[in-house]
């Protein structure tokens, strides 16, 4: 049996290992472990000299990021790739950028394990902390070797019959961009695999929901994708096999109970859309309804942010607004059950706060 030891690190856009931390658990998640770290700890403190912001794009001073991937949280000084779900094309071009920026740490992982065979095998020690200290050493080794042999230490021989640098006009199916500049190598190779990668758009068949799946199959449509109404379950697109598959593997004693074209199983499905009529708007009421709690706990925020009022505040206005609705106009319950669960707890304004303070404050203005 072997035990997982996860190395965290920051590399430069050198490929040069500019912090490291090993020892923790291979069983922990990456997210988990950068929140236990002392990494997280010297860069919430200041302790890793971060340089100030800086002007990049009409004098506005932009501020130096980690950049991490998936794995990791969405904080102030720390960018990540929007998830995978809900991509579009403008979300999908940063985070091809991103990606480009992320490549170097997997460049470094990859040369030095390359370069050194102790991290390709299982390390033949009994002692942990030995393990870690060999892993640290190897991160410093792999560093003066970089400062030493500079480009020879990348293997180039990996990629054969490609020029260093060519001129290029490359489209990506992906992203959906046009690079008009020099492509190194590397880059190529990154543009030839992500062109095998391409995946089946459905939205461009232009497939459409038909009336005639609700009677045999029990599908609406909600939200432009098919919805059952007897499970409850929502495909991912209007494919009548799909669709078929779906009602014969798990409702197939409903044809039945219910046989199709028979008065029965039209009342029945009239019923069941007139239920999940009544579920959306009440759904709908209490979304609404929670939305604009949201929406007040951050104006409260940002009031006692305004104000350099103390974070407990939240709790004294809240209670006070309450008194006065009482008294102008004590018989709107609605109101009052309204004030009562607007969050406003000490924690909550905090991140409230902490929301605000990475918005441009003319886009939070706008926000309302």
């Amino acid at each position: 049996m072997y035990h997982l030891i996860v190395l965290l690190a920051c590399s430069d856009a050198d490929c040069f290992f500019t912090t490291n931390e090993a020892g923790y658990a291979g069983r922990n998640s990456d997210g988990g472990i950068f929140r236990a770290s002392t990494i997280k700890k010297w860069i919430t403190t200041g302790r890793l000299n971060i340089p100030f912001p800086s002007k990049l794009i009409d004098d506005y001073n932009f501020p130096f990021y980690f950049v991490g991937d998936e794995a990791f949280p969405l904080t102030p000084y720390l960018l990540r790739p929007y998830p995978q779900k809900t991509l579009d094309n403008v979300k999908r071009i940063f985070n091809y950028r991103l990606s480009r920026g992320r490549k170097t740490v997997k460049c470094d992982f990859g040369m030095m394990a390359e370069k050194f065979r102790v991290l390709s095998s299982a390390i033949r020690t009994r002692n942990t902390e030995r393990v870690t200290d060999i892993i640290k050493s190897v991160c410093i080794l792999h560093n003066l070797i970089r400062k030493k042999e500079e480009v020879k230490y990348t293997p180039y021989e990996q990629v054969e019959n490609i020029q260093d640098s060519i001129d290029s006009t490359t489209i990506l199916p992906i992203q959906d961009i046009v690079l008009r500049n020099r492509a190194s190598a590397h880059e190529l190779v990154t543009m030839s695999i992500s062109k095998k990668a391409v995946k089946r758009k459905y939205e461009e068949e232009k497939r459409e929901f038909k009336l005639e799946w609700e009677e045999l199959y029990f599908f609406i449509q909600k939200n432009d994708k098919p919805f059952c109404l007897i499970c409850q379950v929502t495909l991912s697109q209007f494919k009548v096999s799909n669709l078929k598959r779906h009602y014969e593997t798990n409702h197939n004693t409903f044809s039945r109970e219910f046989p199709i074209g028979s008065d029965s199983r039209k009342n029945k499905l009239c019923s069941m859309k007139l239920k999940f009529a009544k579920q959306t708007n009440v759904m709908t009421m209490f979304t609404n309804e929670a939305d604009d709690c949201v929406e007040a706990s951050f104006v409260i925020a940002f009031n006692i942010a305004q104000a350099k009022r103390p974070y407990t505040d939240g709790e004294y206005i809240k209670k006070n607004i309450l008194d006065v609705i009482s008294v102008l106009n004590p018989e709107n319950q609605i109101l009052l059950k309204m004030v009562e669960n607007v969050p406003v707890s000490r924690h909550t304004i905090e991140r409230r706060i902490s929301t605000i303070s990475t918005l441009r404050f003319d886009s939070f203005v706008d926000f309302w």
